[in-house]
């Protein structure tokens, strides 16, 4: 089954974990009508996408990385090298996305304020997906500097498998989050036939 999917048939409360939003009593609650919600831009994001494919090569490369066997120096060395650069690559793409690839919009139509015009659980999806962008990028980040780190003070076999293994789990909480992505994009466009 998809988020998507997933969140039709949810209850509030677990819509609201998805989100990583609590739902709750203490909170105060703002109608359809006055609380924006968040939708996807499908083309704009899907344009973001498409137009940076060093970022996907990149990461290809880390891949790569991650699987080679060698002397522990030179590949750190090449490490770092990426990680660095993954860093920047992965902020630019996340502004971007940010920027052009969701929107805030009113819930409500001003015509008929009582009527929705996106559903709630879409937004609900939007915003987890958003979400993950800080944390993912402070997961390149520190990835980034635990490799200079490690560069700068020497390194040990062991101490090098587990930053690769770190870079593994970073490279997996990326692909669930362009899965994620994906869905919302999809979801957009209406199945062609």
């Amino acid at each position: 089954m998809t988020d998507v999917e997933v969140l039709r048939t949810a209850t509030p409360t677990a819509v609201g974990a998805v989100s990583g939003q609590s739902v709750g009593a203490n909170q105060p609650q703002e109608s359809n009508a006055t609380k924006p919600v968040l939708v996807v831009n499908s083309a704009f994001l899907q344009e973001i996408k498409d137009s940076n494919p060093d970022l996907w090569h990149a990461m290809h490369q880390l891949r790569q990385l991650c699987e080679s066997e060698g002397m522990p120096s030179p590949l750190l060395r090449s490490l770092v090298r990426l990680l660095d650069d993954l860093r920047d690559r992965w902020a630019m793409q996340f502004a971007l996305e940010e920027s052009y690839g969701y929107l805030k919009i009113p819930a409500a139509s001003p015509v008929d304020p009582s009527a929705d015009r996106f559903p709630r659980w879409k937004s609900d999806l939007a915003e987890a997906a958003q979400s993950q962008h800080c944390n993912l990028y402070l997961m390149i980040s520190d990835l980034a500097e635990q490799a200079e780190e490690l560069q700068y003070r020497g390194v040990t076999m062991e101490q090098l498998n587990r930053l690769i293994e770190r870079a593994r789990d970073f490279d997996c909480a990326v692909r669930e989050h362009e899965q994620r992505e994906h869905a919302l994009i999809e979801d957009a466009f209406p199945a062609r036939q």
